[in-house]
């Protein structure tokens, strides 16, 4: 299952709130940007992540068809799937920042995100 490989959301039916559970094969990988960004590109999404560049502890990334992910995906489907992006790409050791470059929507915005802007995401080991 290629959800086994990178941090995936899923929803808690009895705390009715979305989650992370981090793939159990996540450390038997590659950790560089460009197999991370393989591994995320394999998730059914129209939506695809290329890698630009890294600057000190930031990844640059670009969104790939980004009027699926910021204008039909919706709010939650948007959120989830940036927030699988950032913790995904953080598993890399040198990088604490993903920076998104796409156009603003209404369900997700560019911007540098980090783990602490989804504070909120119950995680579940």
């Amino acid at each position: 299952r290629i959800a086994d490989y990178y941090w995936k959301s899923d929803y808690d039916t009895t705390l009715h709130k979305e989650f992370l559970k981090r793939g159990v094969l996540l450390d038997s990988i590659s950790k560089s940007p460009n197999k991370l960004i393989n591994i995320l590109n394999l998730r059914p999404s129209e939506s695809k992540v290329e890698f630009a560049e890294i600057t000190g502890d930031t990844m640059i990334i670009r969104i790939l068809n980004d009027t699926f992910l910021t204008q039909q995906m919706g709010s939650l489907g948007a959120y989830c799937y940036m927030t699988e992006t950032v913790f995904t790409l953080t598993e890399n050791d040198s990088t604490r920042f993903v920076k998104f470059e796409m156009d603003y929507g209404s369900h997700a915005n560019p911007g540098v995100y980090s783990r602490r802007d989804y504070n909120e995401v119950l995680i579940k080991e």
